[in-house]
C-alpha cells in the first residue's frame, strides 16, 4: 500500500485510482510506517512456508505493478505462484 508504484499513476482513470487509494490507506493507517507492515503490504512479508499462491490482475489497474512484485518476492521465497494478467 505505499502507492510508489508505476501502475498507479499509469493507470490513475481506473474505478480504484490512487488518490482515492491514498484516501482509503489514511483512513485505515494513520501512521505512514505501516504501509510497508507485513499485514499491510505482503511484498514486505517473509512469505516463505505458504501453500501454492494465484495471483489474479487487470493489465490496467492500480494494483498490477504490486502484483508483479508480490509474485517476485514469493518466488524468491520459494513458494509456487503463478501470475494471471487479464489484458481487458
Amino acid at each position: 500500500m505505499t502507492l510508489a508504484c508505476a501502475s498507479y499513476f499509469a493507470n490513475a482513470e481506473a474505478i480504484a485510482t490512487r488518490d482515492r487509494l491514498a484516501g482509503y490507506v489514511k483512513l485505515c493507517l494513520p501512521n505512514a510506517n505501516d504501509v510497508k507492515h507485513p499485514l499491510v503490504s505482503p511484498v514486505f512479508a517473509d512469505l516463505q512456508d505458504l501453500p501454492p499462491l494465484l495471483i489474479q490482475v487487470g493489465a490496467a489497474e492500480p494494483f498490477y505493478d504490486d502484483s508483479i512484485q508480490l509474485e517476485a518476492t514469493a518466488k524468491a521465497s520459494g513458494v509456487e505462484t503463478t501470475l494471471e494478467v487479464c489484458q481487458r
